[in-house]
């Protein structure tokens, strides 16, 4: 788990950090699957709608942008 911070009316876009991966064998990173989306605001790749069930390639994570929804604010507001 992990809390990110943002403006009122920003985006944030996703890294390689944010999905936590540790191996001891040192296996390759190389995707996720999005189990879920967030119910207030959009996750998006490539600026088109990430559906639960979607692989995302480790070399597009940075291409992930959480988008609130106009004018949102508040503690704990989504999860994905």
């Amino acid at each position: 788990d992990r809390t990110i911070t943002l403006p009122e009316d920003g985006s944030y876009r996703l890294g390689r950090a944010d999905f936590g991966f540790s191996d001891p064998e040192d296996d390759l990173f190389l995707s996720v699957i999005i189990n879920s989306v967030p119910a207030n605001g959009s996750l998006q790749l490539n600026g088109v709608a990430v559906t639960a069930g979607q692989a995302v390639g480790a070399i597009d994570f940075s291409n992930l942008t959480y988008t609130p929804p106009v004018n949102a604010y508040g503690f704990n507001y989504a999860s994905f």
